[in-house]
């Protein structure tokens, strides 16, 4: 039993070492617009605030927690959007806390087609408690400046956008270099609107940073007020998980929770990765300046 747990902790560290600092992955991903892109900043119309809290056990009982929350809004003086995220997710030996803001510019080219630039930019901080590893007198902390872009392209009832973290690769080494490895987003969804209460919507997510690759496929159907989606995350040598969703939709709020059952090598024993997301929206006055930009599981 010993055996297996140092194995597992030695699996860990060596994948820590390799992606360092790696971002986190959602369930609802489309539930947490900025978190894919800072293109959406703006995108309703309205003022939008979301939160997101996620939680998974590994069989080691390692816990990791991960917490997100997000205001964007509309600003018409200025053409476009501006958005702020604050994310802190704690991951056995690693604590780490992100802030950023990001600005959004809006294109209306013509009714159906919208397309909008952004740029995102904000600070992390990482704790790193080398002792929970068995190696002593290595503990430290770091700070980085994040800089990022997105471009986001609305054409009818297809979305689609682009987006990059850590353009500028920081430094968050102690005594050498060691770069964060920018990471490279790309998305889409269609809405088929089915009829006057009921909307289906797939979508896709791919992310790449360093040597780590995914693709998760989405499909979410909402009927009234109420939504369900399935999801199905991918690497590309591996199969990862499965994703079940349900969630309430009004004109003003949006709640979800998600269950993904993960399989990777090191998790097949968890419990589980459980999610809830809460949005709201309100000071919608700008909203017929804009945009068929809608999130499937969400504003």
């Amino acid at each position: 039993m010993k055996t297996k747990i140092f194995l597992t902790l030695l699996l860990l560290l060596f994948k820590g070492i390799s992606a360092f600092a790696q971002d986190d992955r959602l369930s609802q991903i489309f539930s947490n617009p900025l978190f894919i892109n800072p293109a959406y900043a703006g995108s309703l119309g309205c003022s939008r605030a979301t939160l997101n809290y996620r939680q998974n056990i590994p069989y080691n009982n390692s816990e990791y927690l991960a917490f997100n929350t997000a205001y964007d809004q509309y600003v018409k003086p200025i053409y476009g959007g501006v958005g702020i995220q604050l994310a802190t997710n704690h991951f056995f030996y690693k604590d780490v806390t992100t802030i950023d803001g990001a600005y959004a510019y809006n294109f209306n080219v013509n009714d159906n087609l919208h397309i909008r630039p952004a740029i995102k930019f904000g600070f992390g901080y990482l704790d790193y408690d080398w002792s929970k590893l068995g190696v002593t007198n290595k503990n430290y902390s770091t700070q980085y400046f994040n800089l990022g872009a997105g471009l986001l392209v609305s054409y009818k009832n297809l979305v689609a956008g682009v987006s990059s973290n850590h353009l500028n690769r920081p430094d968050i080494g102690k005594s050498g270099e060691s770069r964060l490895p920018s990471k490279l987003i790309i998305h889409a969804n269609y809405q088929f609107d089915i009829n006057e209460k009921t909307i289906l919507t797939p979508g896709i997510f791919g992310s790449k940073q360093l040597d780590a690759y995914e693709i998760v496929y989405n499909l979410f159907l909402k009927y009234d007020f109420l939504k369900a989606g399935i999801g199905f995350r991918q690497g590309f040598n591996y199969s990862d998980g499965f994703i079940l969703m349900l969630g309430y939709c009004n004109n003003w709020m949006s709640v979800g929770y998600s269950f993904e059952n993960t399989m990777s090598h090191l998790l097949n024993k968890a419990d589980g990765i459980h999610e809830i997301t809460v949005a709201f929206k309100f000071n919608c006055k700008n909203d017929k300046e804009t945009f068929k930009i809608t999130q499937p599981f969400g504003f």
